[in-house]
């Protein structure tokens, strides 16, 4: 490693790994995928976030996925440290703290994870009320209700895909969050 000093060289051979973890991946093969990500991870650069900023948050957010199939929740939560630091924006630490909370429900450590969720969330601009009486709750089912009232299955399933990434995500998060609800509370599952 300390031979290869050309940036480019390295580079290179850290998006050789990349394409050999996803074709890892593509097989199912998420330890030897994670694997390839970290030995490409190896190779770049000590000022990579800034250097080469695309494939490392690739060559990251692949291992952070792996570490999440094969249930390697430290390595996990080593490789989202490095992402939440590095990353630049908000929306490029989505995937990693969508496996941070997801490995939190594994652990059944779930009101931490309905916590994290919820943070997303409201990073993303979506926040949930908290209703603390079955009135509220049931005002809330009522206000759904009526909002939905009036539409046909056939108009609910025209419409348009949803293509906004964020959104995408946040659902992600919703549903989430709501599997770990479902467990601890029960009361809150109607508003997610």
């Amino acid at each position: 490693l300390s031979e290869i000093s050309d940036s480019n060289h390295r580079s290179m051979i850290a998006s050789l790994n990349l394409q050999a973890g996803k074709k890892a991946m593509s097989m199912s093969d998420f330890g030897l995928a994670l694997s390839f990500f970290e030995h490409g991870s190896s190779f770049l650069c000590q000022n990579h976030w800034n250097d080469d900023y695309d494939l490392s948050l690739e060559l990251f957010d692949c291992s952070a996925k792996c570490a999440y199939a094969i249930g390697d929740h430290m390595r996990l939560g080593e490789i989202s440290k490095q992402v939440l630091s590095g990353a630049r924006s908000f929306g490029d630490k989505l995937n990693v703290l969508y496996h941070s909370v997801s490995s939190l429900f594994d652990a059944s450590l779930m009101n931490e994870a309905i916590e994290k969720g919820f943070w997303v969330l409201s990073m993303l601009g979506i926040n949930l009320p908290r209703p603390s009486s079955t009135d509220e709750i049931l005002s809330l089912i009522e206000e759904t209700r009526s909002t939905l009232r009036g539409l046909s299955d056939g108009a609910l399933l025209n419409y348009k895909l949803m293509t906004d990434s964020t959104k995408i995500m946040a659902m992600k998060f919703l549903s989430r969050i709501e599997m770990s609800l479902v467990m601890t509370s029960c009361d809150f599952t109607p508003i997610v």
